[in-house]
């Protein structure tokens, strides 16, 4: 128990600290964008199927969003495309909830908790 509330508190330092250097970092983005994509790539690869399933459906939702948003406020604002763009989330969200519900049926199901590391 000591461990993990050692690890905890240690990554919430970290993210903190991380926060603080991104936004310190923002007048140059392409660095901040690979060090975003980092941390996130090292938390996903700790996720199991199922979690990695939902993740990559609410990444798409989600950068779908930040495009239509972008879009709406540089004038740059094509419905159609947008309703390409929700269509194709749409599409992600069914293509998930199909795997799991066949990986449920076959019994092989995960979780989505990804091995847990040695206490370094």
């Amino acid at each position: 128990m000591r461990d993990l509330a050692k690890s905890a508190f240690s990554f919430t330092w970290a993210m903190s600290l991380f926060g603080a250097k991104q936004a310190a970092g923002l007048m140059a983005p392409g660095k901040a964008v690979g060090s975003f994509n980092s941390v996130t790539k090292a938390a996903v690869d700790t996720f199991g199927d199922t979690l990695q399933t939902a993740y990559r459906v609410g990444d798409g939702v989600q950068r779908g969003a930040v495009d239509m948003a972008f879009a709406m406020m540089s004038g740059n604002w094509n419905p159609a495309k947008m309703l390409g763009l929700s269509s194709a989330a749409m599409q992600q969200a069914a293509d998930a909830t199909r795997q799991a519900a066949q990986a449920a049926a076959s019994g092989t199901t995960d979780q989505g908790w990804g091995p847990v590391p040695p206490a370094g």
